[in-house]
């Protein structure tokens, strides 16, 4: 899980790493504020040098000398498990979870005595309370394991509903492609129709054409016979007319004396 911060909120292989990613001076300024590293040694209780630290805002020699009142004051934790409380002089406040508490080093030995009759004295409140605490803690186990189980069910739920998310969406994306293949061919075949429609229609416009241009040209040379035999039907006409026309014309009639000489040569003419 992620904490808060630059430092406990980002997974870095080292402080390098992180300097570069979030800046140096970011870095440092949060080390200092929000993070300490410190060995030291107990000298005797109640008195605890500081031999190395690290990520300070102030570096010294004591981390506490609680006879001579450098460093602050230490806050014992009420029942096992709960948190150290350092006070320092400026006033802040720094918790400590103890990990292992073999003896205890910050209370000097005329304190401890008195520490530990209060010790031997809260004992029997802290048996007392000890039943109470082993039922909470029972019922905390259990509804962390009720938890626990929710948990998972949920995540199973969720899984599931996200494998069919994905199901649908890829069955979404397969029909729009087929029915994208579909209107692209069935535009095809409509384009192909089209340009057949418009060849064959062509090829009828240029039968048309051709058809109207041979019915013209066919009435045109019927048009030049029917004028030509008009034409010799009234010239044949016209010659007859004049024909007739002579014909009604009174003839000439000349005379011949029946001389035999002359006649034979008015005939001869």
């Amino acid at each position: 899980s992620m904490g808060q911060g630059l430092v406990s909120g980002t997974c870095c292989g080292s402080l390098q790493q992180l300097q570069r990613l979030h800046g140096e001076g970011a870095i440092q300024a949060e080390l200092k504020t929000h993070y300490e590293a410190v060995v030291g040694v107990v000298e005797r209780p109640g008195v605890l040098r500081i031999q190395r630290q690290a990520s300070a805002r102030t570096y010294s020699d004591w981390l506490l000398d609680a006879a001579a009142g450098k460093g602050g004051r230490v806050v014992l934790p009420e029942r096992p498990g709960g948190d150290l409380v350092h006070r320092l002089p400026d006033g802040t406040e720094q918790r400590w979870r103890v990990l292992e508490w073999d003896f205890d080093p910050f209370t000097p030995k005329a304190d401890a005595k008195v520490a530990s009759e209060s010790e031997a004295e809260g004992k029997s409140s802290s048996e007392s309370a000890k039943d109470d605490n082993s039922s909470d803690s029972g019922a905390k186990k259990k509804k962390k394991k009720g938890a626990k189980k929710k948990r998972k069910k949920a995540g199973s739920s969720d899984s599931d509903s996200s494998r069919s998310k994905e199901r649908k969406a890829k069955r979404k994306e397969k029909k729009a492609r087929r029915s994208q293949s579909k209107s692209r061919e069935r535009g095809e075949k409509k384009k192909a129709k089209k340009a057949d429609r418009s060849r064959s229609r062509s090829k009828e416009r240029k039968k048309e054409k051709a058809k109207r241009s041979r019915s013209r040209e066919g009435s045109r040379k019927k048009d030049k016979q029917r004028s030509a035999s008009s034409a010799s039907g009234s010239e044949a006409s016209r010659a007859r007319k004049a024909e007739k026309e002579r014909s009604r014309e009174p003839k000439e009639v000349k005379a011949f004396k029946f001389d035999p000489p002359e006649a034979e040569a008015a005939v001869a003419q």
